[in-house]
């Protein structure tokens, strides 16, 4: 079996696509959207939402973890370093 490249390399290639980024501030913004909105919800409605305010945490950091190392995880599995060395990183 072929030398796979290392995380960091994967990581590196990963922070240089624009669309690596939209996934992570895209989650950021529905993460945070969702908590605010939560926060208003009690705040209007005179309610502790204290567990589901949790919940939201933890599901947006689970979210947030995915978001940041799925792409790279995978890119780091599936490509060679010969293939890394011609610039075609694979999956995505």
């Amino acid at each position: 079996m072929d030398k796979t490249i290392s995380l960091a390399q994967a990581f590196a290639h990963c922070a240089g696509t624009a669309s690596y980024w939209e996934w992570i501030i895209g989650t950021l913004i529905l993460g945070i959207g969702g908590f605010l909105g939560i926060r208003w919800f009690e705040q209007k409605n005179n309610k502790d939402l204290g567990g589901i305010e949790l919940l939201w945490i933890v599901a947006f950091v689970f979210a947030l973890g995915i978001a940041i190392f799925s792409r790279p995880t995978n890119v780091a599995a599936n490509t060679t370093v010969e293939e890394a060395a011609r610039g075609e990183y694979l999956g995505y």
